[in-house]
């Protein structure tokens, strides 16, 4: 039994460590002596990151491409609440309030 909880207490300390080295490096590089090309990509990182995991959960369905759903209007309103209103928070809830009644009375 102990030998199990020292291989989970290995397991944990290692899985943090490969978390925490990839996102400390880049700190300790300076960004001064980096291309500007490259100062570019990183700035539109997050928005591509985010449009890769988002775009698919929202426009595809049971493995088929759909037009219409419910993610798809309650997305296009979070779009525009937050594009008029620069609130995350206000986009969030209302987004979130949108989704369900359109998920549950629709």
């Amino acid at each position: 039994m102990e030998e199990k909880q020292g291989l989970i207490f290995i397991t944990i300390l290692l899985m943090g460590l490969v978390t925490y080295i990839p996102r400390t490096i880049p700190m300790l590089i300076s960004s001064s002596y980096w291309p500007g090309w490259l100062k570019d990509i990183i700035e539109y990182l997050p928005v591509a990151i985010v449009g890769a995991i988002t775009i698919p959960a929202i426009f595809i369905k049971e493995q088929r491409f759909i037009f219409f759903s419910s993610e798809i209007v309650a997305s296009i309103v979070c779009l525009l609440i937050a594009y008029y209103s620069k609130n995350l928070i206000l986009t969030v809830i209302c987004g979130t309030i949108l989704y369900i009644i359109l998920n549950n009375f629709l």
